[in-house]
């Protein structure tokens, strides 16, 4: 990855809560946890691809994996994947 995580608004954001104490790397942790959520749900879409018999991760492959890990770990999907 070429760019640098956008630390400034993620610490501001996070900071709106004033109730939970911030560690001074939270920001990062934070960046480090959704590069890791996003290289999971694209290693579990091209393995739903393969499965369909296409070398292409389409949309539909995407949607059907958020949602199948939303469903996993009881979260919602409506931040996972927008809408087309």
């Amino acid at each position: 990855m070429s760019k640098k995580a956008p630390r400034a608004a993620l610490k501001l954001h996070m900071k709106n809560k004033s109730e939970i104490r911030i560690g001074k790397n939270a920001d990062l942790m934070a960046q480090l946890n959704l590069l890791i959520f996003l290289h999971r749900l694209a290693e579990e879409s091209r393995i739903k691809a393969f499965e369909g018999k296409t070398a292409t991760i389409k949309v539909h492959h995407v949607r059907a994996v958020a949602k199948d890990r939303a469903a996993r770990y009881g979260g919602k999907m409506r931040y996972v994947v927008g809408k087309m």
